[in-house]
């Protein structure tokens, strides 16, 4: 197997590659390898800071897809898979742009009537990823306990649905439901319950929560395509379909949850993705606890008096 220090030595050694620019095909074998994936992970993360914008992250990407192409139309795959579980930020993030509560609130007001209602308050009191809810099973979830388990997710590769692990290994995990949300599932239920009927043999069972009429999975990108309209229907901003989890995230906390329980909730796979990723809305909380504590001295000041430690 390829060394993936010596697949990048020419690249270390000074030369240059710019954003977009195809990277030296051994390196893409290098990467796809396995018996070196942290040395490899350390010198093109060096790469990336000194010697331009290698695409690494798009490699593991694309790896990853690759992996499970291959496992979709049965041909041979490698016993491991380096990028399985490799949990990234986008080279370029997009700046999130989580809804407040009241734009939450005006659009689950807005779509009542909808058929994915469920789904999409799912999403903004979960905040799980896309292919997570539409991969959710009624076998996930339960109701009566008030809870759902992510144990896989539905993806689109090259125009086939897939049916895959999560996205990271603290992917899969118990997400605790509220009462509001348990009910709109059991409605959602009931609901699926009349159109299976409607279409009698016709319907195709796959045992998912969200389906289209017919039973079949929902592709992701039409959910994306229904909720944007129906935020333009309700005359709120178009985020993106993702930015429900940043808006889950972000009023988490700023209500002040624990941000190891805002982690575990999202599936992270470690809390120094979740402080990256919602700095501003530390930021803000840090503000308000600086000013308690203020507030608190003051007090004591005022009074004359200072709190003891018991």
């Amino acid at each position: 197997m390829p060394s993936l220090a010596r697949a990048a030595e020419p690249l270390e050694s000074g030369a240059r590659v710019a954003s977009g620019e195809q990277v030296p095909d051994r390196l893409h074998h290098a990467v796809a390898g396995v018996g070196e994936l942290v040395e490899g992970l350390v010198v093109l993360g060096d790469l990336r800071r000194g010697h331009g914008r290698v695409r690494v992250w798009g490699l593991l990407r694309q790896r990853r897809m690759e992996v499970r192409a291959a496992r979709f139309d049965g041909r041979d795959e490698p016993l491991y898979n380096p990028a399985a579980h490799i949990e990234l930020a986008a080279e370029n993030p997009r700046r999130p742009r989580p809804w407040t509560a009241q734009e939450s609130r005006d659009f689950l007001r807005a779509i009542e009537l909808d058929r994915l209602h469920a789904l999409y308050q799912l999403l903004l009191v979960t905040g799980m990823r896309r292919g997570e809810a539409t991969g959710l099973r009624w076998a996930d979830l339960d109701l009566d306990g008030g809870a759902l388990f992510v144990v896989q997710q539905i993806t689109e590769v090259r125009g086939q649905l897939l049916v895959g692990s999560p996205k990271t290994k603290r992917g899969s995990r118990v997400v605790p439901l509220d009462p509001g949300t348990v009910e709109r599932l059991r409605q959602h239920e009931r609901q699926q319950q009349l159109e299976r009927t409607a279409w009698g043999a016709a319907w195709q069972d796959h045992g998912l929560v969200f389906t289209r009429e017919d039973g079949r999975p929902l592709r992701p990108e039409y959910v994306t395509r229904h909720f944007q309209r129906l935020a333009e229907e309700a005359g709120l901003p178009v985020i993106r379909l993702h930015d429900l989890r940043h808006t889950n995230a972000s009023l988490a906390l700023a209500a002040g949850i624990d941000i190891k329980v805002v982690s575990d909730r999202l599936g992270h796979s470690t809390t120094a993705i979740t402080a990256d990723l919602y700095t501003h809305v530390d930021r803000g909380v840090g503000r308000s606890a600086a000013d308690r504590i203020a507030a608190v001295l003051s007090d004591a000041a005022a009074s004359g008096s200072v709190p003891r430690r018991s």
